[in-house]
């Protein structure tokens, strides 16, 4: 996420990252995740982690929740700290942060509790009426650190689920790959397991295939009266409940043929 310089020339700067991305093209960067163990916000916030920890891409995915506003606000505070700035910007900075994301009903209003928004707006309005004291840079580390909290046990919670739960998927899909690529030849009863969890585009690939069989089969029955169709779509189930997609066919066809396309 790229935080702007603070300065009183530019309405803009204070506002939320627009990110323009779409749903579909975060859960598309989560399908290369990488599980790092126990990774915590402040990992993703510090932009120590690669893609699909890394801020930009939490940053995606708070906007796709309509979140936003809290990650920009924290990211802005600790950017307001560090630039330090004085005099008449100092000002302009306090009251962006107060019309943006303090006042109630402003903009991009941030979830905090009453009392540390009244504690905010009195401070500044003091600051600007005892002018002469200097810069007080910690006036919103109170409402900084229970931003930080809410997205840590809200946002953060779903984001980390979702991207242990797309490497699982990616890990369920390369199953099919075991004789290829795998790194290790699964033994056997990890071979003759069911994965969980399956990409659900997979699954409905997968019923529409057998489905679609069937009813060339029904049709092959009443033409010819053989039934070679359906004894092939049996066998490709029974290997399916046996071994999930590590021998089934038409798993095959539906994860390298049809999912590619679709």
């Amino acid at each position: 996420v790229d935080i702007a310089v603070v300065s009183p020339n530019e309405d803009s700067e204070l506002e939320p990252k627009a990110y323009r991305t779409s749903l579909r093209d975060f859960k598309n960067t989560l399908q290369r995740a990488e599980v790092v163990g126990n990774f915590t916000l402040r990992d993703v916030i510090d932009n120590k982690l690669d893609k699909p920890l890394d801020l930009q891409t939490f940053g995606k995915y708070c906007e796709s929740e309509f979140n936003e506003e809290h990650l920009a606000f924290y990211l802005l505070v600790s950017k307001f700290k560090q630039l330090k700035p004085t005099g008449e910007e100092y000002f302009n900075t306090l009251h962006k942060f107060r019309d943006l994301y303090i006042k109630v009903g402003s903009d991009s209003q941030v979830n905090i509790s009453a009392k540390k928004r009244d504690q905010c707006l009195a401070i500044i309005e003091q600051q600007k009426q005892e002018s002469k004291q200097g810069p007080d840079y910690t006036i919103f580390d109170a409402a900084q650190s229970e931003v930080f909290k809410l997205l840590e046990n809200d946002v953060f919670k779903r984001f980390k689920d979702i991207v242990s739960l797309q490497a699982q998927i990616r890990e369920a899909r390369a199953q099919a790959l075991w004789c290829c690529f795998r790194k290790e030849t699964p033994d056997a009863k990890a071979f003759f397991t069911y994965p969980n969890p399956v990409d659900s585009s997979h699954a409905r690939l997968i019923r529409g295939i057998t489905g679609a069989l069937l009813m060339v089969g029904c049709v092959e029955y009443g033409l010819v009266r053989t039934n070679y169709i359906f004894l092939a779509t049996l066998a490709s189930w029974m290997l399916r409940v046996i071994s999930g997609p590590r021998l089934d066919p038409i798993w095959f066809f539906a994860i390298f043929v049809l999912d590619p396309i679709f």
